[in-house]
């Protein structure tokens, strides 16, 4: 497991999302603020055309937000863009990719935690 930590840019984000679908996986995006989460999307669909991504948090019906996980896993999205919700033990095979945006805010124990749900295939 490779762990790197860098400056937001959008080429690095672009490289790191390119090369797990590449090898057919699919990537966590962390970013922890429901009110930009939609920016960010628009951001990462910009960047990569084509993509398939889904949003997630806490504040989603919960009906919603199961749905969406089911779809995940199913694999019909490349991508989750999600809060810290994936923390809580959420084990996904096929993501073998994680962006946090804005690591600096979290705990190291947090951080622990949420980059322990990538890896597991």
């Amino acid at each position: 497991m490779q762990t790197e930590v860098c400056q937001f840019d959008e080429n690095i984000i672009r490289n790191a999302i390119e090369f797990e679908l590449n090898r057919g996986g699919q990537v966590f995006f962390v970013h922890n603020k429901i009110k930009t989460i939609e920016l960010v999307k628009d951001m990462i669909l910009r960047i990569m055309p084509g993509v398939s991504i889904a949003v997630g948090h806490g504040q989603m019906d919960g009906n919603e937000l199961e749905q969406i996980m089911i779809n995940f896993i199913d694999g019909k999205y490349d991508i989750l863009l999600c809060t810290t919700i994936i923390e809580s033990g959420v084990d996904m095979p096929n993501v073998n990719t994680l962006i946090v945006e804005n690591g600096d805010r979290f705990g190291l124990s947090q951080l622990y935690q949420i980059r322990g749900r990538v890896g597991r295939s």
